[in-house]
């Protein structure tokens, strides 16, 4: 699903930006564009976070982003897994500072409130000092407005309405249901660890360097020797292109950027 941001803010006028044959480098720079792009894109939309499989356990925890609001993925004692934003009720503190982990709960490093891992407000320091000015069941941990999955895939939403799940992902479905059936069990497990990257510039950057097949060779000319040159070498084996130049097994893999990104090593023979 694409917003349709010229609808929400009369104030920026995207048909003089975006033209049939050309755009204005003004979408990559200007930062109430970018402003308006986290509102109407990144917290209203549904959100690719995370897999379930990275939280296997009762316990586990991951923390992530959705745009620039910090959150908590947890699988509680109860083994559902709840979405929560990475904040403590009190001050507003960064709740969890670790990547991921296993734990029961989760402790303010300012002040010391702690939280269970299905979210409720456990223990407050000095809690009585605050008389009857305090409720305990109004300092839980604050969920992402919506949560959902499919076979596997989280997504979230920080806006309470919006279309369903199911009816936004749309063509991304056969994809995921493709990327699936790679598997033998018709299931994947992310269990392999993670590549991050830093890239400074507009996230739209990345998506679009992503899809432009142009600039590999030239700008992975590198890689398109290396792999030339172990297939003159070994012609008779199949060696997988992307793998076989990164040093890596064959495999699929996802790339947890803006849009979900799915898809597979590709084995080629001389």
């Amino acid at each position: 699903m694409v917003a349709n941001l010229s609808e929400e803010n009369s104030s920026i006028d995207y048909d003089a930006l975006i033209k049939d044959d050309r755009i204005h480098s003004r979408l990559y720079y200007d930062e109430a564009i970018f402003q308006h792009e986290l509102e109407q894109i990144w917290y209203k939309q549904w959100v690719f976070i995370g897999h379930d499989s990275e939280v296997p356990n009762r316990g586990d925890f991951r923390i992530g982003m959705i745009g620039r609001q910090p959150i908590i993925i947890c699988r509680g004692d109860d083994d559902k897994i709840r979405v929560f934003m990475n904040r403590c009720r009190h001050r507003g503190m960064t709740l969890c500072q670790l990547k991921k982990g296993n734990s029961g709960g989760f402790v303010c490093p300012y002040h010391g409130w702690t939280y269970k891992n299905t979210g409720e407000i456990n223990k407050i320091p000095l809690e009585e000092t605050y008389g009857t000015q305090l409720d305990r069941t109004s300092v839980n941990l604050i969920e992402v407005a919506r949560l959902d999955s499919y076979r596997g895939f989280l997504f979230a939403s920080l806006s309470e309405e919006g279309r369903p799940l199911m009816d936004n992902l749309g063509l991304a479905k056969d994809n995921i249901d493709r990327f699936c059936a790679m598997s033998p069990t018709g299931e994947i497990t992310l269990n392999h660890g993670v590549y991050r990257m830093t890239i400074r510039a507009n996230w739209k950057m990345w998506i679009e360097n992503s899809a432009d097949g142009y600039h590999v060779m030239s700008t992975h000319g590198s890689n398109m020797y290396l792999d030339a040159c172990l297939v003159a070498k070994t012609p008779k084996k199949p060696v997988a292109a992307l793998a076989c130049s990164m040093s890596l097994p064959p495999a699929i893999w996802v790339m947890a950027t803006p849009n979900l990104i799915c898809g597979q090593c590709v084995a080629k023979s001389a």
